[in-house]
């Protein structure tokens, strides 16, 4: 994750470093989820992303299985 962090870095993507964290458990990542949707961001946001820190390579992704990966728009989802 760290190598990933450093590649978005470089591409332009300051924040992302800054944004990331370690998560073990759902309670986690909805606090994360809920406390960045209520407080200014320094950029625009429309969801979050989890993924685990290691991923398969390349060549065995199939479409619809990533299980490694999930995302959520926040702006569909506001009540």
């Amino acid at each position: 994750m760290r190598r990933r962090q450093q590649l978005l870095a470089q591409a332009g993507f300051k924040y992302s470093g800054q944004y990331t964290h370690p998560v073990s458990r759902i309670e986690q990542v909805a606090q994360w989820r809920q406390r960045w949707y209520r407080s200014p961001l320094p950029f625009v946001s429309d969801g979050v992303i989890v993924r685990e820190g290691r991923e398969p390579p390349g060549r065995v992704w199939s479409p619809g299985k990533g299980e490694w990966l999930a995302a959520r728009n926040i702006l569909r989802h506001r009540g």
